[in-house]
């Protein structure tokens, strides 16, 4: 019979081969979890024309959609946060009050929703609006009030949807106004940094790095805005130049979100997106590459699609590392 600290010495040499396994083998498991390219919810990322038919019944969507008393969403952050009001949030909203069956309480609740950030704006010297968040947001160094290119271009395509749907010119105007902050020259600190190349459109313009969702949504949303903007609203060469520059920067950096082996950072401060910006990143980019055509190659790199299982082991082993680095001090910001 062998002797007690045989067998004991048997089951620690198991558990520590089990415990230096754990890592790879939940980095596989994680990997497979990223499988699905993503679920492409095009009502959040383009600005529906007029022909696009009602896709949304209003109980629906009111069941995922905590409101004031006006009908104005509201978002639970959680302490310290609270309760706060998103514009992005109203405006992704009021965008989808559009593809709404219209009937009176649907135009009630967005005309709710429109007016509510008409009143919060703020205007510069230039007629320009901008849309203020109103609340401090330490994790980004975000100090109240405070402005971003994705707020502020989500919120132009809802006032030109809000105009399409009940008419009111106030709506229109607000549009042109909200785009015009993005190359409003005495907007501090700026909605568009310049960057090798071009520009980069700040969702979170004090913070020195730079989140890639963000300039992805305000950059699709440009797009379409300036596909469905009538063509006597003022200051669309102006836009379009911003769109082609910030491509232009976009493309010049890309490689500062991106693994040796491919795959996407959430900022380039080597953040690994969740599944749901994953979601974000992969659905704009693709619809940046099928109006640019430049950007098929950066959006194919960017992809999940089509990875092997290795492929996405050693991707996310890769930002790992990366985001090991960026929390020692080790990794400056990329985007120049």
């Amino acid at each position: 019979m062998q002797p007690s600290w045989t067998r004991w010495a048997r089951w620690l040499i198991v558990l520590s081969l089990l415990a230096v396994l754990w890592v790879p083998v939940r980095t596989a498991f994680e990997a497979v979890r990223r499988v699905n390219d993503f679920p492409v919810h095009q009502h959040h990322l383009l600005l529906p024309p007029r022909s696009t038919p009602a896709v949304n019944d209003l109980p629906s969507l009111l069941a995922n959609q905590p409101t004031d008393a006006l009908g104005v969403p509201v978002h639970d952050y959680g302490e310290p946060l609270g309760t706060q009001y998103n514009p992005l949030f109203i405006a992704d909203f009021a965008l989808e009050l559009t593809r709404t069956t219209d009937q009176p309480e649907v135009r009630r609740r967005l005309r709710a929703s429109l007016d509510h950030l008409l009143n919060s704006a703020t205007p510069t010297p230039a007629e320009a609006l901008l849309f203020p968040y109103t609340f401090d947001f330490p994790v980004r160094n975000q100090r109240a009030p405070w402005y971003s290119a994705m707020a502020q271009v989500r919120v132009a395509q809802a006032m030109l949807a809000g105009w399409q749907r009940v008419g009111d010119e106030r709506y229109l105007a607000a549009a042109r106004a909200a785009a015009l902050a993005l190359v409003d020259p005495s907007v501090s600190p700026p909605l568009a940094v310049p960057v090798r190349n071009g520009y980069w459109l700040k969702e979170f313009p004090g913070h020195p790095y730079h989140v890639l969702d963000g300039t992805l949504v305000a950059l699709a949303g440009l797009h379409r805005l300036l596909g469905e903007l009538p063509a006597d609203v003022p200051d669309q060469d102006a836009f379009e130049s911003l769109f082609s520059k910030s491509v232009s920067g976009f493309a010049a950096n890309a490689g500062c979100f991106t693994t040796p082996f491919g795959g996407v950072y959430f900022s380039d401060a080597a953040e690994a997106p969740t599944q749901g910006y994953y979601d974000i990143i992969a659905t704009r980019l693709a619809y940046l590459a099928s109006a640019v055509p430049a950007l098929s190659a950066i959006d194919a790199r960017f992809s999940l699609r089509n990875r092997s299982q290795g492929e996405r082991v050693a991707i996310i082993w890769w930002q790992r590392l990366q985001r090991w680095r960026y929390k020692h001090g080790l990794l400056a910001p990329c985007v120049t």
